[in-house]
This record gives C-alpha cells, structure tokens and sequence, in this order.
C-alpha cells in the first residue's frame, strides 16, 4: 500500500471550518490605502465564506500588495499573509500557500508576545501540513513538533498535529516513531470526542495502515474493523472518511 494513501487531517479544524477562524476583522483605518486595504480584504473574507474563492482570491491579493506598502511592522500585511496562505491551503493550492506562510511565521516569531501567541500555533500547523503536501518531509515534521510543544494537552489540534505527524515519520521510514504519534492521536481522540466519534475512527483507519506497512496484519484488522463500526453508527457518517478504510 502507498504511504501516499494515508489520510492527512487539516489545521483547518483549529476553530472553524475552513478560514473563518483565521480571519481578523479590518480596524477602521484612516488614509485612502488603509481604506483600500480594509475594503479589498473585507470583500475577500466575504467571498470565501460565500463560497466564491476566485473573487476571494482577488481581493486577498489586492489587499496583500497594498499591505506590502505598509512595512514589515504593520498588523495588516501579517493579516494578509495569513488570509491568503490560509485560502491557498484550504484550496490544495499548497505551492503558493508556503511561501505566504513562511513569511507570515518569521514575522510572529519575532513579535513579543510570540511565546503565548495561539495564532503562530496556527501557522506553524498549516505551514507543517503544506510542506507534508510539498513533499519536504523532514521540514514538515520540524514544524509538527514545533506546533505540538506550544499546543495545551487539551487542544484538539494536538490530535490532529499528532496524527500528521506520524504520517511525516511514516514517509521518512521511521515506523517507531509514527506509531507513537498514531497511537497517541488516537489515545487523545479517545479522551477528547468518545470512542464512538469519526474522528476516533479517522485515527483508527491511519494507526491501521500503519500496522499493515509493519506487517502486523491482525492488528492492521482490528483497527479497520473498528473504524468501520463507528462508521456504520453515524447517521451520516463521512463519505470521505468511509470510503478511505
């Protein structure tokens, strides 16, 4: 079986669906630019909610080149790197989305409240998951590891920054170590939704794949036999998620 077929969960789920979590509401900003700025990136969050990601696209684009005027220092071009990174992750369009990223972190590293920021977590999980789709593994799980040690032990992010990065472990070959990220998302589901949630059985279906690389097919059988019948339970359970068993 290809390691490519293991199930990679999104950031995404940090706080709402897709980037309405990320996104920071305009302040009233005076100057014909800042208003600019404001309108392009208030029509663009608009857009992507409604579902019209070529008009979002537009938009974030236009307010991120006016926000590069800005400098360095100014909170709107940090805002709009987020927002754009955020809308090219969220469409697979992971090239454009890394560098946008990477700048957007260097500037949240540097900033002094960097140690409590819940927003670079954020990043340093959306950037892990774009260099895991970019291939450039060894990257991807440094910034795993990075988001894991900021997250709480309650963060439901933890589960999924576990379970990526024991696919990143499973890429590199090193088995050891993905099993003790599979098992410990797994364990955090567990404790976090119920034995009986998807989620639980997402991460069943990733720890059984694993087990089926390893060999180790009674166990591979167990986990998938599991994941199914949490599955079979939902009244409308996940096709996506289902139909990866």
């Amino acid at each position: 079986m290809a390691r490519g077929s293991f199930n990679k969960q999104s950031p995404g789920r940090r706080a709402l669906k897709g980037l309405a979590g990320i996104f920071v509401t305009a302040l009233a900003l005076g100057g014909c630019a800042g208003l600019q700025w404001s309108s392009y990136d208030k029509d663009g969050v608009s857009a992507f909610k409604k579902g019209n990601f070529e008009e979002a696209e537009i938009n974030m684009k236009e307010a991120l080149k006016i926000a590069e005027g800005f400098g360095i220092k100014d909170r709107r071009l940090l805002i709009s790197l987020e927002n754009l990174g955020a809308l090219y992750h969220d469409l697979e369009k992971f090239q454009e989305a890394e560098p946008l990223l990477e700048r957007a972190i260097k500037i949240r590293e540097g900033s002094a409240d960097r140690d409590k920021s819940a927003e670079l977590t954020n990043d340093l999980g959306l950037l892990a998951q774009v260099k895991l789709e970019n291939g450039h593994y060894k990257e991807a799980a440094a910034l795993y590891k990075k988001a894991i040690a900021r997250s709480h032990k309650d963060d439901r992010s933890l589960i999924t920054d576990l379970g990526n990065l024991g696919i990143v472990y499973l890429e590199l070959g090193e088995l050891s170590d993905a099993e003790a990220s599979l098992s410990r998302s797994l364990e955090l589901a567990n404790k976090t939704y119920g034995k009986q949630h998807p989620e639980v059985a997402y991460a069943r279906t990733n720890l059984g794949r694993l087990y089926f690389e390893k060999g180790a097919l009674n166990k591979a059988e167990n986990q998938f036999k599991s994941a199914i019948e949490i599955y079979e339970s939902q009244k409308e359970p996940n096709p996506d998620h289902k139909a990866a068993v």
